[in-house]
C-alpha cells in the first residue's frame, strides 16, 4: 500500500503531506507550502503514451531530475512533489534512476458530477514530530501502538467503515515454543 502521498493545491500554494502508519485509517497529515522547482527546458522531444513530450531538468532535494512533460493535456502537474512545468509530467527520474515515475495511462471517470480529491475525514492533522513519534511507537511496540489507537477512537472509525463489530468476534492468539 502507498504509505505516503501528497495533495497539491497549487492555486493556494499549499501542499498536504499524508503519512499512513499501518493502514490508511491511521493516517496523519501536515500542511506546508507547495514547492515548485526551477526547471531548465531542453529542446529534446519524444513521444510517451501517444503524447508529444519535451524534456526539462531540475535539481531538487539533493537529486538532479530529468522530466518529460506534455502540453497536449490541460494540466500543469507532476508526480510526487515535482511540478512547475507548463504541462503534465508523464515521466520523471533522477540521474541515477533510483527514483523513477512513468506514465501508465489514464482511467476514465464516468461521472457527470464534479468531484474533488480531499483529505479523508478520518485523517488526523499533526506536526511532523507527532507523526514521527507515532511511527516510532508502531515500529517499537505494535501492541502498545494499537492500544493507543483504540483508546483514541481511530480504530472505531476503521472498524465502522469496514463493518467490523468486534463484540461479535473473539480472537485468541496462541504461539507454540517453536514460533519465535
Amino acid at each position: 500500500p502507498i504509505k505516503n502521498f501528497y495533495l497539491r493545491y497549487p492555486n493556494e500554494n499549499r501542499l498536504v503531506d499524508i503519512q499512513c502508519i499501518s493502514s490508511s485509517f491511521d493516517a496523519y497529515y501536515t500542511e506546508g507550502s507547495d514547492l515548485s522547482q526551477v526547471w531548465e527546458l531542453k529542446n529534446e522531444t519524444k513521444e510517451i503514451g501517444g503524447y508529444s513530450c519535451q524534456q526539462a531538468t531540475t535539481s531538487f532535494n539533493g537529486r538532479n531530475y530529468i522530466a518529460w512533460f506534455t502540453t497536449e493535456l490541460p494540466f500543469q502537474a507532476g508526480p510526487w512533489k515535482l511540478n512547475g512545468l507548463p504541462g503534465l509530467i508523464l515521466s520523471a527520474y533522477d540521474e541515477a534512476r533510483e527514483v523513477v515515475f512513468e506514465y501508465a495511462g489514464f482511467d476514465a471517470v464516468d461521472s457527470q458530477e464534479p468531484f474533488f480529491i480531499e483529505v479523508p475525514f478520518y485523517v488526523t492533522k499533526g506536526t511532523k514530530a507527532e507523526i514521527a513519534k507515532m511511527y516510532d511507537l508502531f515500529q517499537d511496540d505494535e501492541a502498545k501502538y494499537f492500544k493507543a489507537l483504540n483508546s483514541s477512537g481511530k480504530l472505531a472509525i476503521a472498524n465502522s467503515y469496514y463493518g467490523i463489530d468486534y463484540s461479535k468476534h473473539n480472537f485468541d492468539f496462541h504461539f507454540d515454543e517453536d514460533y519465535k
